[in-house]
């Protein structure tokens, strides 16, 4: 099994889970599901980690990743008020 392209841009750039987690504002725990395939992120979680990752990552590499043989759509988060 390949890793999963978010864990590798993140141990060559040397970051800890928490580390990344706080460059995108979310717990260690999401991106360890993120990164294990156990969770899928929202529209505004890739655009953040995309932009932690200097465009490294883009959007689309993420997506196929994150939703790979999944037929639902990526979610939208509902604006916070």
């Amino acid at each position: 099994m390949n890793m999963h392209p978010l864990r590798a841009y993140r141990e060559r750039k040397g970051l800890t889970q928490d580390a990344l987690a706080a460059l995108v504002c979310a717990t260690p725990a999401t991106i360890s599901r993120i990164e294990s395939g156990k969770g899928r992120p929202s529209v505004r979680m890739i655009h953040r980690l995309v932009g932690a990752c200097d465009g490294e990552i883009t959007a689309d590499v993420l997506i196929a990743a994150c939703f790979a043989g999944d037929p639902t759509p990526v979610r939208a988060e509902a604006a916070a008020g």
